[in-house]
């Protein structure tokens, strides 16, 4: 789903990189401390960070840092020749 939802981001705005590389390379344990203090100043529970965030983490998929988050690292897909017009 990550590379679907770049695609689009990149061919809407015309970016190099979409939401899930941009998180992938900031360290999705980052965004993850992110979204926990989001939820904590809110108070709302509807704020809680997403599981499949959690459950990545948990698994040591941090991005870059790690080698692996929404993509492999350090050739990810969205760097790839053609990978606007592929459908994986």
């Amino acid at each position: 789903m990550s590379f679907e939802i770049d695609r689009a981001w990149m061919l809407t705005f015309g970016t190099d990189i979409g939401p899930c590389g941009i998180m992938d390379e900031i360290g999705l344990h980052t965004v993850l401390g992110i979204e926990k203090v989001y939820r904590q100043a809110s108070g709302d529970p509807a704020d809680a960070p997403p599981a499949f965030l959690e459950a990545m983490v948990a698994a040591g998929k941090l991005g870059v840092a790690s080698g692996e988050g929404f993509y492999r690292h350090p050739d990810p897909a969205y760097r790839q020749p053609g990978f606007l017009a592929r459908e994986d």
